[in-house]
């Protein structure tokens, strides 16, 4: 009986058939991949130019104040020394303003509220007539130094402007009201905003008889602001000399306001 060769009873691990089908489907798959990419690229370019459309979606605006009562007094204010050379205009305006600042602090404004906002040292001139000619002379050496002053308590404010005239300070800048946190106000005007506009598309919803969705947009219009009050003033507060003759600064309130665009999904 002939004996079998192993060799040649043994099948390779593929064969023509299966070497076919493997072919035809990475074709098929490679067909699909490319045909799906050439759809989405002529979709892109179909939207180039063209603008997002938006379905279901209504925009609206809202708006928020917040009416504020400023609650710091921010004053401006300076002395103005002439004097022969400089070292006598430095003595004369430095034992002035500390003794002023000295009134200040005793009026409860700390170290952290004040601060010097301009210091400064210059000649004088005068023009004066000599031999029948007009001549420009030096008459002494000025020295200019002015402070910004915080004041949180509104009850010492009137004995602060008072002291203005007690030291003799004749360069009064301003006098204006602030809030002391502001961010927290505008914050406030904001979400107010917010919910403005969106009690105007519940309106809008309900009389067009669908329902509100989520908000899938927001916008700030224009960010919330506060703007300082002046107070006019100045001259009085100079010559003063009795805090009864200062005017009593009224502060009055302010409106801080804010105004936001959402888009609403309508269902």
């Amino acid at each position: 009986m002939p004996k079998l060769n192993v060799l040649q009873s043994r099948q390779p691990w593929w064969r023509g058939e299966e070497i076919h089908m493997l072919a035809v489907l990475v074709l098929s798959a490679l067909f699909f991949y490319f045909g799906a990419l050439a759809i989405l690229t002529l979709k892109e370019a179909d939207r180039v130019g063209k603008a997002e459309v938006f379905r279901d979606t209504i925009s609206i605006s809202g708006k928020g104040v917040v009416t504020v009562t400023p609650d710091t007094a921010v004053l401006l204010a300076g002395l103005e020394t002439t004097a022969p050379t400089v070292a006598a205009a430095q003595k004369e305006n430095t034992e002035k303003m500390n003794a002023f600042l000295a009134r200040a602090r005793a009026l409860g404004i700390t170290d952290a509220d004040r601060k010097i906002t301009r210091y400064s040292i210059y000649p004088t001139y005068e023009y004066r007539e000599e031999n029948d000619e007009e001549k420009q002379v030096k008459v002494g050496d000025t020295v200019m130094q002015e402070v910004q002053l915080k004041v949180r308590d509104r009850q010492s404010l009137g004995s602060l402007m008072a002291a203005l005239g007690e030291f003799s300070l004749n360069q009064v800048g301003s006098l204006s009201f602030i809030l002391d946190d502001e961010e927290l106000v505008k914050k406030q005007a904001l979400a107010e905003a917010i919910r403005d506009a969106r009690r105007k598309a519940e309106i809008i919803a309900t009389t067009a008889g669908v329902k509100m969705g989520a908000i899938v947009s927001l916008y700030e219009n224009e960010s919330p602001s506060f703007y300082p009050e002046p107070f006019t003033g100045g001259e009085a507060m100079m010559g003063a000399e009795d805090a009864e003759m200062v005017p009593e600064p009224q502060v009055g309130t302010q409106d801080v306001t804010a105004s936001v665009t959402i888009m609403v999904e309508l269902k």
